[in-house]
């Protein structure tokens, strides 16, 4: 028997769901908590998360069986997929490369949402240039509960300001024009902020 499934019209789009009463939040339940819900809510945020994905290569962190399933970090986008969906070839250190979303229209976030994309990791580059990131444009991961157990949140509570690039602006350098959640994991948030930066470019990170 097909799975049942719903359609979309997204702009000039048409993007199938499936499975849109799947329970993907036990906590919500089928108050909030379905799959037709985690694609609703990325439309109501539609102009923020292309504005904060557009053009960067994005790998998709995948939860098939809901938040509480076992994770997916997918790189390669699917080759069987809409024509309308994008991507950009990113090389690796390694030699290896592979094809990622390049996501330039909401419709590209809603067709990722239906394969149960709960989070977007977005290059700190474009498309144009992936070797190096974008200008004026930084994404910071803040953990809004700290494991104090972590290395990390060790050095950074020891240690403050010794983690900062000497040519990183500082935070009060920051000018702040809207936030944006692109995780939906217990303890992170993703924050846009804008920032002038003239030091030297980022080094290429060895591994993804």
């Amino acid at each position: 028997m097909p799975s049942p499934f719903v359609e979309l019209e997204i702009g000039e789009r048409l993007v199938k769901v499936t499975n849109p009463e799947k329970i993907y939040f036990r906590e919500l339940g089928a108050e909030g908590g379905r799959k037709i819900d985690l694609v609703e809510h990325y439309l109501a945020v539609g102009d923020g998360i292309v504005r904060a994905l557009f053009e960067r290569p994005c790998t998709l962190k995948r939860h098939p069986e809901g938040a509480e399933g076992e994770a997916i970090y997918q790189k390669r986008v699917p080759e069987k997929r809409p024509e309308w969906v994008e991507s950009v070839r990113v090389d690796f250190p390694s030699g290896r490369h592979a094809y990622e979303l390049c996501v330039t229209e909401v419709a590209s976030v809603a067709w990722a949402a239906n394969l149960g994309t709960l989070d977007f990791h977005p290059w700190p580059s474009r498309r144009a240039d992936t070797e190096h990131p974008a200008k004026h444009h930084l994404l910071l991961r803040v953990e809004r509960h700290p494991d104090p157990t972590r290395e990390l949140n060790r050095r950074v509570a020891d240690r403050p300001g010794r983690l900062r690039h000497p040519h990183h602006p500082r935070p009060n350098q920051l000018e702040r024009r809207h936030y944006q959640r692109l995780d939906c994991g217990r303890n992170v948030e993703v924050r846009r902020l804008h920032a002038r930066c003239d030091g030297p470019k980022y080094p290429r990170p060895s591994s993804r």
